[in-house]
């Protein structure tokens, strides 16, 4: 009897709380950032995009929910826009007609119609948009990246998805998630709920701060903030802890590590102890600061806690600071290509196979450790490290892709072989070694808003968390757990431990539940 009651409470809780959680009641209007008034524009008298989104960003893919696109477009004597997509997207409608799965376009109001909040204010919208798709895989984003628009220069199609070039900061990304990994979290107060996996905080001031970090502007952001506030409700559990917004930021970066603390030697790092700047009483080594994204790059991010700060004397680094760069050590999430596919043309340039060919690394999380990233990290000892071919003074801007032909040739001077041996000779050996270093390690998935969430919102970060988190290999094909990047060597445990705590149930015979 207590027993069943006491599901019954629990039922009644997480329906009230989805309930709240499910209503959106702001877009581009709460998003805007007075700093982002020193941002980049585009050519003079071109329409200019500063917003675009889904509210909410993510819909499950049975049909069931809608969202409502919003794109905030400044410019002189607009009458009429559009939103359209270079790639293709799959099941998606608009008020019950299919879109294209390309070239399609949702049109756009802006006179308080159609799912618009309010008419003549430069913000562009459409609601009704749904997702009626296979759920493979099981999160997804579709881009939509074509701005369509008619004013006095008449109508024409503007590219919104490269800002850094155009000034435009698009594109709109429309999630859409299998309806089972929908989740509902638990209220704590504060603004705080948690799911197993993930806390969220709604509070639309340090969601802001997040947001301009990855926008990678001056002023700079007050990062050390946002996790001060995490550990208000939690306790120095954690050795990492992932911050991450509800709204792309277009334009801005995918990620970023941040170092609270260093206790290894040996990998280009000096030893010291921030984590009291930070909120945390000694335990935290590094903050991550991720765009809204559906496949990295988290595992990149993760293995900058060891690297690379070394080799810049034998030529790694080359093309990309704080990277692998041009370099033969393996495919790896912080760059290199295979030293296997390396072919002299003898003329002074060098081909190589591009299916992992990068100086920074990949963009998601599709690429296991090389060797000298496993090193790097305390996973393997200096033995298991082969010697690596390293080009001397690549010329970066000679870098070409062959998609056709699956190969990238650049020009350097030279091409000599190196060994871990040569890092060792000027950074030292790695202590602690692979016999004695960390490989359980703990991370907090930390989601910040700036209004409610549905639960298909809050479903798309609990599936990346324990995803990331799984203690074995992934299910989904080019999207790697940690466990499974490190080759089978450490572990990432992404649970928040948090049980719904309820008053106890009082009888009127005075006895209390168990």
């Amino acid at each position: 009897m207590v027993s069943t009651l006491r599901c019954l409470v629990c039922t009644v809780l997480l329906l009230f709380w989805q309930s709240a959680q499910a209503g959106v009641s702001s877009g581009c209007d709460a998003l805007a950032d007075a700093r982002e008034a020193g941002l980049p524009g585009p050519a003079p008298g071109t329409p200019q995009v500063t917003c675009a989104g889904f509210f909410p960003f993510a819909v499950a893919v049975d049909g069931s929910e809608s969202t409502r696109l919003e794109v905030v477009i400044s410019g002189a004597g607009i009458t009429a826009a559009s939103l359209g997509n270079s790639f293709a997207v799959v099941g998606v409608s608009v008020d019950g007609a299919a879109l294209p799965q390309t070239g399609g376009f949702i049109e756009l109001f802006d006179d308080g119609s159609n799912g618009d909040r309010a008419a003549g204010d430069g913000i562009w919208s459409r609601s009704g948009i749904r997702i009626d798709a296979p759920p493979v895989p099981p999160i997804f984003f579709y881009q939509f990246d074509q701005l369509r628009v008619t004013d006095g220069s008449g109508t024409r199609d503007i590219f919104v998805g490269s800002p850094a070039s155009t000034g435009q900061y698009g594109p709109a990304l429309l999630g859409r998630l299998a309806p089972e990994l929908r989740a509902t979290a638990r209220d704590r107060g504060a603004g705080f709920s948690v799911t197993d996996h993930v806390a969220f905080l709604r509070s639309p001031d340090v969601h802001a701060e997040l947001r301009w970090l990855l926008r990678a502007q001056n002023p700079p952001a007050n990062i050390r903030s946002v996790p001060q506030r995490f550990y208000t409700e939690f306790e120095d559990d954690f050795d990492f802890i992932f911050l991450w917004p509800t709204a792309h930021v277009p334009g801005g970066l995918r990620g970023a590590y941040l170092s609270a603390s260093n206790d290894v030697s040996g990998i280009g790092r000096s030893i010291s102890d921030d984590t009291a700047d930070w909120g945390s009483d000694g335990r935290l080594q590094g903050v991550l600061t991720m765009n809204l994204s559906d496949g990295g790059p988290v595992i990149h991010e993760l293995t900058h806690r060891w690297g690379i700060f070394v080799g810049t004397d034998i030529g790694l680094q080359q093309c990309s600071g704080a990277h692998v760069g041009v370099a033969g050590v393996g495919c790896g999430p912080l760059g290199g290509f295979e030293p296997n596919s390396l072919v002299d043309n003898g003329d002074g340039t060098y081909t190589v196979n591009n299916t992992c060919f990068s100086a920074g690394g990949a963009a998601a999380d599709t690429t296991a450790l090389n060797p000298l990233n496993l090193y790097l990290a305390g996973l393997i000892p200096a033995t298991d490290v082969p010697p690596f071919p390293v080009p001397v003074n690549v010329d970066c801007n000679s870098i070409s892709q062959n998609f056709s032909a699956g190969t990238v040739t650049f020009s350097a001077e030279d091409m000599v072989t190196r060994t871990i041996d040569d890092i060792i000779d000027v950074e030292g050996p790695r202590v602690p070694d692979s016999t004695a270093s960390q490989r359980d390690f703990t991370a907090a998935w930390f989601v910040l808003s700036h209004r409610d969430l549905t639960p298909t919102e809050m479903g798309w970060f609990q599936y990346r968390a324990e995803y990331l988190g799984r203690q074995a290999a992934g299910d989904q094909p080019l999207r790697l757990t940690f466990f499974e990047a490190t080759g089978d060597r450490a572990t990432l445990d992404t649970r928040i431990t948090d049980p719904l705590v309820l008053p106890p149930l009082v009888f009127a015979d005075g006895f209390e539940s168990p």
